[in-house]
């Protein structure tokens, strides 16, 4: 993964996952107690927790996810406390109803659906250890290929969402994008840089990774369009009715970026769009 790459400069990584990739150097399933003594065998001295289900919908008909979404925060913050290590939970903006945006560090949580809550009790689980910390982000994306039936069908996937406008306007489809679903997005670099910052100050707390500025789902795919030389007429407006998806999820970032000391601008913003196939 691009965290791994960008983390492997400076330390020595070692990627968990209960599958199989390129980046998986041990298989390890964080959703079992077993999970606390099998780090021992590897000692790492700070854990990055990635492993969630991230689906609204698998999360509300499908309880078990519990299991994924919190009871590994519970074993991993566990072995962290045993061995006085330091766990980076990567959290969400959806730990927030989306009435109100422009949520800060300091705002309180609000979920709405299953996948909220349970980040909610993640994080309240991972900062009961002082020296622990939580990054939000929302609607990461990167440089990543996605098969054809990821784009000829409607969006499931948040991550996939410049690929999946970019693949369908260039066979000149329209593509309805909703103009009140708002957040940050947020390209992988600067998420990786926010995770790498807050390893090497040791930082403690709760940040939020991702730019100062947010859009709706439609004036993304308009700038997506701009900035590939795209037509953005075959971007269509609707508006989404509310359900389980918080609709103004703006994250407030401008405290995270002065604490850490990165800068991140438009113009870096157009570059990690100019970066996708």
């Amino acid at each position: 993964s691009n965290l791994k790459q960008q983390l492997s400069q400076n330390y020595k990584v070692t990627g968990f996952d209960k599958l199989s990739s390129n980046n998986t150097d041990v298989n390890i399933d964080v959703r079992d107690v077993s999970v606390i003594a099998k780090l021992q065998k590897y000692a790492p001295d700070v854990i990055i927790h990635c492993a969630a289900q991230k689906n609204l919908i698998e999360c509300e008909t499908n309880p078990e996810y519990f299991n994924s979404n919190v009871n590994s925060t519970y074993y991993v913050c566990e072995y962290a406390k045993q061995h006085k290590s330091k766990v980076v939970l990567v959290s969400s903006d959806v730990v927030f109803d989306g009435i109100n945006g422009g949520y800060s560090e300091k705002s309180i949580p609000h979920p709405i659906n299953n996948y909220g809550l349970w980040k909610q009790l993640s994080e309240n689980i991972t900062l009961f250890a002082k020296n622990n910390c939580v990054v939000r982000t929302a609607m990461v994306f990167g440089d990543q290929y996605i098969p054809p039936k990821f784009y000829l069908r409607p969006l499931t996937n948040q991550s996939f969402f410049p690929q999946y406008v970019i693949n369908r306007v260039r066979r000149d489809m329209k593509t309805k994008l909703t103009i009140n679903v708002i957040s940050n997005p947020t390209p992988i670099d600067l998420l990786c840089n926010i995770i790498k910052k807050v390893i090497i100050m040791d930082a403690r707390g709760i940040f939020h990774a991702c730019p100062t500025f947010s859009m709706s789902r439609f004036e993304f795919g308009k700038k997506i369009c701009q900035i590939k030389g795209l037509d953005e007429r075959l971007i269509v407006p609707f508006r989404q009715d509310a359900g389980i998806r918080p609709l103004n999820l703006a994250l407030d970032s401008a405290n995270t970026l002065s604490k850490l000391k990165i800068k991140f601008t438009l113009s870096d913003f157009k570059r990690a769009i100019v970066s996708i196939n």
